[in-house]
C-alpha cells in the first residue's frame, strides 16, 4: 500500500473508531476500550507521520513550502496532551466529554486539512516514492505494535513508557 492510501486507511479507521464511541453512550466498559483504541491508533498513526511520512516530504520542498506540515506537527502536539489528560480520566467521569468532543473536533479538522492539502501536496512531490515509503510506514506500524485494546494490556506504567518513548509519542 502507498503511503497516502496508508495513512486515509488510518484516518477512515479514526472516523469509525469516533463513531463507535459516539453509539456507545450507554455501555461504560465497551467506551473505556475504544477510548484507549483510539488514543493508541492517533498515536501511532502521528509517530509514523512524524518520523517518516512528514520528514520524506519536507527532503523532497524548499523550506517555504513546509509549513502545512508544522501546522499538522503542532495538531499532533495539541492531540498528544488531550489524550494524556483523557488517559487520566474514566469515560464516565464528567470531564471526558468535553475533552473527548474537542479531541474529535481537532482531529477531524486535522484529517480533512490533510486529505485537502498535505497529502495532494505529497503526492505531486513523493510520485515515484510513495510504494516504498509506504512499505516503510507498514514496517514501522509492525514494529511499534498494533494498538491494544486495552491499557492494562500493556503492562507498562507510565514511568516505563516515558523511559521507552523519549519522543512522548507512544
Amino acid at each position: 500500500m502507498n503511503a497516502i492510501e496508508l495513512l486515509k486507511a488510518d484516518h477512515h479507521r479514526v472516523r469509525t473508531m469516533f463513531r463507535e464511541m459516539e453509539q456507545s453512550e450507554k455501555d461504560a466498559e465497551k467506551r473505556q476500550l475504544l477510548a484507549f483504541r483510539i488514543f493508541e491508533e492517533l498515536l501511532t498513526h502521528a509517530r509514523i507521520e512524524e518520523k517518516l511520512f512528514y520528514p520524506a516530504v519536507e527532503k523532497a520542498l524548499d523550506n517555504g513550502s513546509a509549513e502545512k506540515l508544522r501546522t499538522s506537527r503542532a495538531d499532533h502536539a495539541g492531540a498528544e496532551r488531550l489524550i494524556r489528560e483523557l488517559s487520566a480520566l474514566s469515560p464516565d467521569d464528567e470531564a471526558f466529554a468535553p475533552r473527548f468532543v474537542r479531541l474529535v473536533r481537532d482531529m477531524e479538522h486535522h484529517m480533512a486539512e490533510e486529505e485537502a492539502e498535505v497529502l495532494p501536496l505529497a503526492a505531486r512531490v513523493l510520485r515515484g516514492e510513495l510504494e516504498e515509503l509506504g512499505c516503510k510506514m507498514e514496517a514501522m506500524r509492525k514494529d511499534l505494535g498494533q494498538p491494544k485494546s486495552r491499557r492494562g494490556e500493556l503492562g507498562v506504567t507510565r514511568a516505563e513508557q516515558a523511559d521507552e518513548d523519549p519522543d512522548g509519542l507512544l
